[in-house]
This record gives structure tokens, sequence and C-alpha cells, in this order.
């Protein structure tokens, strides 16, 4: 079986499995240790609230990783969040890249589609917006979703690498920083 690996930079959390209270207090920590300054017991308590709620996604939709993107100045806080899914088979990037493509029902704009040469294999990448909430708390979110066909070994792999960006305030930080976690994805 062909196993994905990141090389990421401190800015992002890698959320390990388990119980989501634990998997958050730890997330949280290693968040926290990454400030610039004196972290306010506020911003502790919504960037494990945040943590709590992404251990719980990944485990509801099985993700098998979970990135949690953390800015550190001026305050600590989670700006974006990367799952990451695989399936053995090639013949599966078609049907994740379809997906992910498909009918949005909060959809702006159409999507922006380009195909990309990684060191691992081809990959496309796909960026769509989308209204979330209503009224005047609404925000624009950004999902870039890289679907990637890496074939190791022999063993074809389909790989989906969908990241969000709930508020279009952080998409010039957050935007190169996941373009940047897909550059250095290795397989092995």
């Amino acid at each position: 079986m062909t196993e994905v690996l990141y090389s990421y930079s401190r800015a992002w959390t890698l959320l390990e499995h388990g119980d989501p209270e634990m998997v958050a207090d730890l997330a949280t920590s290693e968040a926290v240790a990454q400030a610039q300054q004196k972290v306010t017991r506020r911003e502790r308590s919504s960037v494990r609230s945040r943590m709590e709620d992404l251990a719980r996604l990944q485990d509801e939709v099985r993700a098998e990783s979970c990135f949690a993107l953390c800015s550190t100045t001026p305050r600590v806080q989670v700006i974006a969040y990367t799952l990451v899914h695989s399936s053995p088979g090639a013949h599966l990037v078609d049907e994740f890249v379809e997906s992910a493509l498909a009918s949005r029902p909060s959809g702006l704009g159409d999507a922006d589609v380009s195909r990309h040469q990684l060191a691992v294999g081809e990959a496309t990448r796909i960026l769509t917006h989308e209204r979330i909430g209503e009224g005047r708390k609404s925000s624009l979110q950004t999902i870039v979703r890289w679907i990637i066909r890496i074939d190791s070994h022999g063993h074809d792999l389909a790989v989906a690498q969908s990241s969000f960006i709930p508020d279009e305030l952080y998409l010039p930080v957050a935007l190169p920083m996941i373009d940047r976690l897909v550059q250095d994805v290795s397989a092995r």
C-alpha cells in the first residue's frame, strides 16, 4: 500500500486521530507554541474550540489527515484547514475531479481549473468560492481541491486534498500556503 507523506511548515498543525478533546488539546498546544507573542486565554479558547470542531470533522468525513493553518500574529487563530482522502486506483481521479466540479448550490462564479505536474504525479487544482452564512454574517469561503494521481512502485493512488479558507480576508496568506503544502507531497 502506498502511503502519502507531507513535509509541511510549522504554520500547519497536523491533527492526530483519536478522542476529539485530546486531539484538540494537543493541536492547540502546537499552534500556540508558534505564536510570536503572548496568547490570551480567549485566543487559546477560540483555537481549541476550532481544533475540536476539526477533530470531529476529521472523524465524521473519515479523513486520513487533517491540517489546520494558524496565524501567529497579531493573534493566533485557525485561518484555513485541509482534509486529505486517498483511494487505491488512478481511475478514481476522474471521479474526484467530477465531484469537485459538481453543482454547488452556494457557489459563486465558475471554478478555476488548472493542471500541474508534481514530483509524485499529475495533479488537477480546482479553486471555487462559496457564500457561507446569511445576511450580514455571511462571508466568502474559498475552497481549493488538489486531485493528485500518484504512481508509486506500480501502485496507483488517487488523492483528494480539500482545503477551506472560511474568510476571504485570509486568502492572500492561506492560498500560497495551501499550494505549497501540495508541492511537498511524497509517497512511499
